[in-house]
């Protein structure tokens, strides 16, 4: 009887390493599948990603500026019919011509008296915001450009806007 015991361990603790060597071949081959499946799906991941292109807009020359002398100030209404004050100054832009910075020099007065009846007629609901100040800006630049024979304004540019 001693022979088979001495006989079966052998055996035993073989079979015993064989498992404990299959058991970490199949850990291992495990783990190393799972990191790089992984590593694979990231990867993929990050190549069919949208990517965003940045484009950079080129910043157009200014034109010349002309400001339209001292603050404009008008009486505008609210639509509730409270009486507000309207302080702005304003500078011309305008296409790089010379003689349209003599025309625009000369007709002042009338730029000025333009840009007050257009502000006039607004109310305080309608500028407050920015799409009506950007609506007022273009409704005075088609206005200007309509009393103008040479050249044009490219933009206007509030300097200061006050609704009191």
């Amino acid at each position: 009887m001693a022979e088979e015991v001495t006989k079966n361990n052998p055996k035993s603790s073989i079979i015993n390493n064989n498992k404990a060597v299959i058991f970490i071949g199949i850990f291992s081959f495990l783990v190393t599948t799972i990191f790089f499946g992984t590593f694979i799906i990231i990867t993929l991941k990050q190549t069919n990603a949208p990517t965003t292109k940045i484009v950079l807009k080129q910043a157009r020359e200014m034109g010349p500026v002309i400001s339209l002398g001292n603050d404009i100030l008008v009486n505008i209404c609210s639509e509730e019919g409270m009486e507000h004050f309207l302080k702005t100054n304003i500078v011309l832009e305008l296409d790089s011509d010379e003689k349209t910075v003599a025309e625009v020099t000369k007709r002042v007065p009338q730029i000025r008296d333009l840009i007050i009846n257009i502000l006039g007629s607004k109310t305080k609901e309608n500028i407050i915001e920015k799409e009506g100040k950007d609506q007022v800006r273009s409704e005075i630049i088609n206005s200007i450009n309509e009393l103008m024979t040479i050249g044009k304004v490219r933009n206007i540019y509030f300097q200061d806007f006050i609704i009191q």
